[in-house]
């Protein structure tokens, strides 16, 4: 696997993946944001890792796998982060 292509993927697909999120919390109603972002990040973290090992030649199962576990956890430290501000 190259780093340059890994480089670019993964910066063409994070910013592919951050619309599904913006989306979410800008146009859903407001009781159905909470719900609607994390099922939004969830798909766009599968996305972006889905396109990140495409475009870099890697393991799609490992890279979809990863993103999703490491962006579930990353909400959780950040909503729990948020509660004690």
């Amino acid at each position: 696997m190259n780093p340059w292509d890994a480089a670019f993927s993964s910066l063409f697909s994070a910013a592919a993946g951050g619309i599904f999120p913006l989306f979410a919390m800008t146009f859903l109603p407001t009781a159905m944001k909470w719900p609607g972002t994390i099922i939004a990040v969830s798909l766009s973290v599968a996305l972006t890792g889905y396109l990140s090992a495409v475009l870099g030649k890697g393991n799609v199962k490992t890279a979809v796998i990863r993103n999703v576990i490491v962006g579930i956890i990353t909400m959780f430290i950040h909503y729990y982060i948020g509660t004690l501000f």
